[in-house]
């Protein structure tokens, strides 16, 4: 099965800027303990989320690209095609996107349960890294994987799978893999297509495996 990786796109269907938001208004002070800039893995139900303040030379599309904020903006029709294909390991929250100051209803989606188990570890390139140098690993398992990524962390080194292939049979069309560059989301050619059929703006589909940008 093809995956695809979904980013944020750039060129004339976002506007003459990237990102498309560059600052957030926030009613509450950044450092409270409830705010998104404070949070990781799965949000608490009344976590903040601020505003995102779509820039002058941006266009509104229903994937909207940030550097403010890590996670995905998207409208209410790419959320509920998302959500009709997988309901764990993914949060959705009511947010705004800000133009001219008018509020635009978005969504932003936050993944906290990763796929490990669907990569090809004999085919993929895993890297250790630290301030000093960078190594290649031989990595056999999602266990191996995930034990060795906890372990780095201990010691503020990093693992990233630099090179990713998955494995041929996969039965989700969502999955979710962090430690990789870019986004962390990867849809199968079936939503792909869904989601090109119903015109949704913002995105560009980059095949698992190929480098982006």
């Amino acid at each position: 099965m093809i995956f695809y990786k979904m980013e944020s796109k750039f060129g004339k269907e976002v506007g003459n800027t990237y990102p498309q938001s560059q600052s957030v208004k926030s009613e509450i002070n950044v450092n409270s303990s409830i705010h998104l800039l404070n949070q990781w893995g799965k949000f608490p139900e009344n976590v903040y989320i601020p505003d995102s303040v779509l820039d002058s030379k941006a266009i509104l599309t229903d994937l909207i690209s940030s550097s403010p904020i890590y996670q995905k903006i998207v409208s209410d029709k790419l959320k509920n095609i998302l959500f009709s294909y997988r309901k764990i390991g993914i949060q959705f929250f009511s947010t705004n996107v800000l133009s001219r100051e008018k509020k635009t209803n978005y969504w932003l989606l936050n993944e906290y349960e990763y796929d490990y188990e669907f990569v090809d570890y004999s085919n993929s390139e895993i890297i250790r890294s630290n301030d000093d140098a960078k190594t290649v690993l031989k990595i056999k398992s999602a266990n191996e994987f995930i034990e060795k990524k906890q372990l780095f962390e201990k010691v503020n080194d990093s693992i990233w799978i630099e090179k990713l292939h998955l494995i041929k049979d996969i039965n989700k069309d969502i999955l979710f893999l962090d430690k990789v560059s870019g986004s962390n989301i990867y849809l199968s050619q079936k939503i792909k297509d869904e989601i090109e059929s119903k015109r949704c703006t913002g995105i560009e589909f980059v095949k698992c495996g190929d480098r982006y940008p």
